[in-house]
């Protein structure tokens, strides 16, 4: 047969051909494998796969998940992982050459933009780091003027981007915004990943049609995608279709259903090319087919879709067969030749970026400063925290004076500032994580270099780090020091070190640990032994040798701040002396006596040392991020040298099947009706523009038996589990808690099994969900997990919010399948789900549709009739097109000037909950949630690590330390740490408490338990971690220091250290109910427990508290008040220490009760056990808290909600404007005529 030869491709190979730089790419046997050197067998990922990519025309790289698109994509630009290895040729103008960067780009799926600035700054300023140097500033902006325009970026140009915390463009927007930064530099080859993931159907149109113009510049676009809409795939000039790595079609695209249709498999009429080709190579629908085997529905699907009496491995071979044969491949090999013999132009080089370093790292700073300036959880909410802590020091402290007691005052003081307050800055990890993801993104496009990115983000953020210490240093030193002008310059400086020291050695960590819970506890460590070693809690001359003093004291920042905080604050000063009367103590003799640091040196050599720590640090992060990119391609080509050598014994790639199946359940009998809708978002006071209407007047109805899709132009919904559960124990669980207490557990046993066989999840049912560190469960499985724990109760009315949103295209034929048959139950359920853009097969599956276009009503009926209907009012769905594909086409308005602006939808949730005794819930609840912690590594089993590693070293600093004199400090200090820092760092497992509580939101929405179940199931689980983690700490720490002997010590020194972590657990819960967002939460958490640091009795004695606030009321609610009291009396007393002064006059020991009483500051009016029931009490008071705020907020919302509406009504009365239309006058299977919506709809079609 002949295959006509489509003019474009002529046209742009005469006129452009001979342009400058075009780049024809072709691929020969290319084969990837991923080697096993285990017990199984090797995996090849591509297989001989042949082909090429022209300039002026896009490519769809297309399959079903698992396929190889992605591999393929990688492999072609060089951007495979080094665990696989690839053979095969790749040539560019029919060289074999490295596609460097310059000469291709790559848009990945993720989108990593900086939210702060917007669409114009981000491009603004990558075009500064990339385009030459010699330009002008007018042609740079001529440049990103074009690219604007280009990508159609006009409209949103001056918005911000957007993050968690800034409203930002729509997911359309942000996708061009991505491709747009990487075709600034004209790059003939771009590559890109899924670029319409996530997008409806407006956007992924705009998108794809922006593609569709770069590649008629001239350049070559190549693209993998997923289930592309009817419109999407008919841009598309060329089509490379995957199937288990093999090709089972290449050539144009549009020849691709003449193809199918020759070999046996035609396209239906009304169904998406794509959808179909997917349908017949998607191995998956195999385990559909089999799950759903013995369905009366699937059996009449049976007759009517020869496709489910054929194996899809049948089908591929076929047509992998057929096409190797095929006039379409005899072409594809001759016009491969063609382009191997013609040599295209050369095409000139440029590697990285085009920008000179200045320009790189002035223009990177100015990003990185814009970025800083506009995120509040960055510097600013820090700036907030750091005076509010300020202050509280100054207060603590003020006018501390110089008396003898002063002296520790002033020491205290100093440590606080230089130790504690600096900590601080690891609450600005989170920003920095994200940050770090930009700058992986962009170093791998040849943006910039790493000097210029290590050296611009410590520019950019000097100005932040110099306002926290200019205003944190004024408020603290003349408050507390008042002292000349030029220490106080020292102050600030010193300061500003040991803050620039913290964030840079977080630095490092953020490029060894990129996730950022891990990073934070580990950050949090490291900090915390730099802390220990600095010479306030364990003086320098009495840190073990080996270790501790050398080399970490030394290359720790706290040692040299601390010692020019105390040189600067107390050299010149002259304090009273212990006993009145004696001669006055010299600060110097203080520092060397006292302190016991050395004046051998200036506190400007310590203030150089410090900064030289920050030199240090700022390298050592640059040289880790070198080694990490010279390093992989060298590990890649030994990793690929040895897999070779292994491989020529080896069998090749094997494929086992596996199938499942299931039955289908009965459901309860239900009717839902709801009539004139209307939901409005009105706009009061100064606000511009009309109230807005979500749903104009609708009416409808659902029925048993059938299922109903409600569709329009809107936004997604997703799953939200415990990732740490198996599927079964999360169904088992959900199970326990909702169904009645007196049901055996035969009968709650048998109601799973039955939903785990209905809902298709027997072979998964094993498996963990998953999360970053576990490899869990498919997202269509997910899916059907949600799916499975709303019908254990056997709903009459059963709600879904966009089931198949992100799923393939077998999990969602899977997933609405199953819904299929659970409607069509012997009793029938009503379904009501919300679907946007759902496959042809999938909308095959609906019995109604409810079709909406800005609230109103544009369609209600049965599914089936909606093509006739729109043909009957003039909008006809062509033959190879998916209905629903057409239907969004014809009623999205975004259509209409191209912008893609994301409808968000409204959720509907469902309240229906079977009784269930609350001592039997929160039973399950707490079997639940200790599953959970047990398996998340990050929860506690990291910080049980951390918290031994920091035991050890506490155990070591502190070991033996005796009762002599110098031993009453040193179990002072010890103690402080311990309740201090070593409670402090629970804050670590803030961030898995904030997923925690988005599940228990979820839940608590469908009332499957109750807020006190939630809290005492929390507690109840978590108390074996804590236990755990607080002997294990104690028993390391008490062993090793010898604190005072007994069992019974013992015990009570973890009972203490249990209940202080506890209760900054139980702080944190409540930190969460005001402050969701972790970032933020780390800030204020960080501060509220800094406060409670500072006036515990350690850093300021309690006698010394100023008695307003500090003293009254705040350090009786203060827990670690409380467990240091507890801690000292523990220890010290019954033990008695060698005097001050050694001699005939003072041999008399000094008892441990007058060390508490005089020297520490604390009572021993009451005892120990007091301190530690008040420790438990502000446990329970901090729990009961919780539980107030989360049952407030629930009773209050529908109140502020009545009264939110109440006014809303009457504002509306008197608007004009609004006005109540006339309901939705349809019954099913009338037929329906023009609506007045349609009348003046303009259609693009014509």
């Amino acid at each position: 047969m002949e295959i006509e030869v489509t003019s474009s491709s002529n046209d742009i190979e005469k006129g452009v051909m001979h342009s400058q730089g075009v780049a024809y790419l072709v691929w020969e046997d290319l084969t990837v494998m991923l080697p096993n050197f285990g017990q199984g067998p090797t995996k090849k990922l591509l297989h001989g796969l042949s082909g090429y990519a022209e300039p002026g025309r896009i490519m769809a790289i297309m399959g079903p998940s698992g396929s190889g698109k992605s591999t393929l994509l990688d492999t072609l630009a060089g951007r495979l992982s080094t665990n696989v290895v690839m053979t095969g040729n790749i040539l560019l103008n029919g060289k074999k050459r490295r596609l460097d960067y310059g000469v291709v780009a790559y848009v990945t799926q993720e989108d990593t933009l900086l939210g702060t600035l917007t669409p114009r700054e981000t491009i603004t300023y990558s075009a500064h780091l990339r385009l030459p140097t010699r330009m002008t500033k007018e042609e740079v902006d001529d440049i990103v003027e074009g690219t604007i325009m280009e990508m159609g970026l006009g409209d949103c140009a001056d918005r911000l981007v957007g993050n968690w915390q800034l409203r930002g463009i729509s997911g359309g927007e942000k996708k061009r915004l991505s491709i747009a930064l990487e075709i600034l530099v004209r790059p003939r080859i771009l590559f890109l990943d899924e670029p319409t993931t996530g997008l409806d159907s407006a956007s992924a149109f705009f998108v794809v049609q922006a593609l569709k113009n770069i590649s008629r510049d001239g350049r070559t676009v190549i693209s993998s995608i997923h289930q592309p809409s009817s419109e999407v795939f008919a841009l598309f000039d060329d089509l490379f279709l995957l199937s288990g790595g093999e090709a089972v079609y290449f050539g144009e695209a549009k020849l691709a259903v003449q193809f199918f249709a020759e070999s046996g498999f035609p396209c239906p009429s009304r169904r998406n090319p794509s959808d179909h080709f997917l349908r017949c190579v998607n191995s998956d629908f195999d385990v559909v087919t089999a799950t759903l085997k013995g369905s009366q529905r699937l059996r009449e699907t049976h007759k009517s879709d020869y496709l489910m009496n054929m194996a899809t491995a049948e089908i591929k071979e076929m047509l992998a067969s057929k096409y190797k044969h095929s006039p379409y491949a005899t072409r594809a090999r001759s016009r491969m030749r063609e382009l191997l013999a013609t040599q295209g132009v050369e095409i000139e080089i440029v590697k990285g970026s085009q920008a000179g370093w200045g320009k790189q790292l002035l223009t990177l700073t100015r990003r990185s400063f814009v970025n800083m300036s506009r995120d509040k959880g960055y510097y600013w909410s820090r700036i907030v925290i750091y005076i509010i802590v300020a202050f509280a020091v100054g207060t603590l402290f003020y006018d501390v004076g110089t008396s003898y007691t002063a002296i520790l005052a002033r020491g205290a003081c100093g440590g606080f500032v230089t130790g504690y307050m600096t900590f601080m800055s690891i609450g600005g990890f989170p920003s920095f994580i994200e940050e770090m993801k930009v700058f992986t993104k962009e170093r791998l496009n040849g943006h910039y270099g790493v000097a210029a990115f290590v050296l611009a983000n410590f520019l950019s953020s000097f100005p932040f780090l110099v306002a926290v210490s200019l205003l944190t240093g004024t408020i603290t030193y003349y408050m507390v020091f008042r002292a000349r002008f030029f220490r106080y310059v020292f102050f600030c400086l010193n300061l500003f070190g040991c803050i620039a020291v913290v964030e840079s050695c977080m630095m490092i960590v953020a490029s060894l640990v990129p996730n950022f819970l891990m990073g934070i506890i580990t950050g949090a460590g490291v900090l915390g032994i730099m802390m220990m070693t600095a010479g306030f809690f364990r003086l320098l001359p009495d840190l073990p040798k080996p270790i501790w003093r050398y080399p970490i004291s030394f290359i720790g920042y706290g040692a040299w701040g601390l010692q020019g905080s105390y040189k600067n604050d107390m050299i010149g000063l002259v304090f009273d002396p212990l006993i009145p009367g004696g001669e006055k103590l010299k600060g110097e003799d203080v520092i060397t006596n006292m302190f016991k640091l050395s004046l051998d040196h200036s506190k400007w050599w310590d203030l150089l040392a410090l900064y030289s720590l920050i030199v240090m640090y700022r390298v050592l992060f640059f040289i880790i991020l070198k080694l990490k990119e010279r390093a992989t391609p060298f590990f890649r080509s030994m990793y690929a040298k040895r897999t070779m050598h292994q491989l020529k014994r080896r069998p090749s790639f094997k494929r086992k099947p596996s199938l499942s199946y299931s039955k289908r359940q009965h459901a309860l009998r239900s009717l839902s009706s709801q009539e004139d809708v209307t939901v409005v978002l009105p706009k009061f006071g100064g606000g511009k523009g009309p109230t807005k209407r979500l749903l104009n007047g609708l009416s409808g109805y659902a029925e048993p038996g059938r299922i109903m899709a409600i569709m329009g132009p809107s936004g997604s919904g997703k799953s939200t589990l415990l990732d740490t559960l198996a599927v079964r124990e999360t169904i088992q669980y959900s199970a326990q808690l909702r169904l009645p207490s007196n049901m055996s557990t035969d009968e709650v046993n048998e109601i799973v099994n039955n939903v785990i066989i209905e809902m298709g999840l027997e072979d998964c049912a094993q498996n963990l969900i998953g999360n970053w560190h576990l490899r869990g469960i498919s997202g269509g499985e997910k899916k059907r997990l949600s799916i499975a724990l709303e019908i254990i109760t056997q709903p009459q009315l059963l709600f879904l919010d966009e089931p198949t949103s992100g799923l393939d295209s077998a999990s969602a034929y899977f997933v609405v399948q199953l819904l299929k048959n659970i409607a069509c139950g012997e009793n029938g359920r009503t379904i009501i789900c919300s679907i946007h853009q759902p496959s042809s097969e999938v909308f095959a599956l609906f019995d109604d549709l409810f079709l909406l276009s800005s609230g109103e009503t544009i369609y209600f009926g049965e599914a089936k009739l909606a093509v006739e209907f729109f043909g009957d009012s003039g909008f006809a769905c062509p033959t190879r097109r998916n209905p629903a594909d057409h239907f969004l086409r014809c009623i999205n308005s975004d259509f209409d000037d191209v912008t893609a602006t994301l409808i968000g939808s409204r959720r509907i949730n469902i309240l229906y909950l079977k009784k269930v005794e609350g001592a039997k819930q929160v039973g399950l609840s707490n079997c639940r949630s200790l599953k959970n912690m047990s398996r998340d590594f990050g929860y506690y089993w990291l910080r049980i690590i951390v918290y031994i590693i920091l035991s050890i070293s506490v155990g070591t600093v502190f070991y033996d330390v005796g009762t002599g004199h110098n031993a009453v400090i040193a179990r002072g200090a010890c103690g402080g740490f311990i309740s201090g820092f070593m409670t402090f760092m629970s804050i670590g497992g803030f961030p898995s408490f904030i997923e925690e509580m988005k599940i228990f939101e979820k839940e608590r929405k469908s009332r499957h338990y109750g807020v006190g179940v939630f809290i005492l199931s929390n507690f109840i689980s978590s108390f074996p971690f804590l236990v755990f983690m607080s002997m294990s700490s104690a028993a390391i720490t008490y062993s090793l220091v010898k604190f005072h002997p007994g069992f019974f010590h013992f015990l009570y020194a973890a009972i203490v250290l249990l209940s202080s972590i506890t209760v900054v657990e139980s702080c944190m819960m409540v930190v969460a109910c005001f402050v969701p967002n972790f970032t933020m939460g780390l800030v204020v958490g960080a501060g509220i427990l800094g406060l409670m640091m500072a006036s515990a009795g350690f850093f300021r004695l309690m006698p010394d508290l100023p008695k307003v606030f500090w003293r009254y009321p705040i350090s009786y609610i203060n827990y670690m008040a409380w467990g240091l009291q507890g801690a000292y009396k523990n220890d010290l007393i019954g033990l008695e220490f060698d005097p001050v002064m050694p001699g005939e006059q003072m041999k008399k020991k000094m008892k441990g009760e007058e060390i508490i009483s005089s020297v520490l500051g604390f009572s021993i009016k009451h005892s120990k056990w007091c301190d530690l029931g008040v420790v438990i009490a502000i446990l329970i008071s901090y729990r009961l808290l919780f539980y107030i705020i989360l049952k407030l907020k629930e009773k209050a919302l529908p109140i502020l909600h009545t009264l939110y509406t109440q006014t809303t009504l009457q504002h509306l009365s008197k608007r004009p404007s609004f006005r109540i239309t006339p309901p939705f006058p349809s019954k099913r299977y009338n037929h329906i005529h023009s609506l007045s919506s349609q009348q003046h709809l303009d259609s693009p079609l014509h």
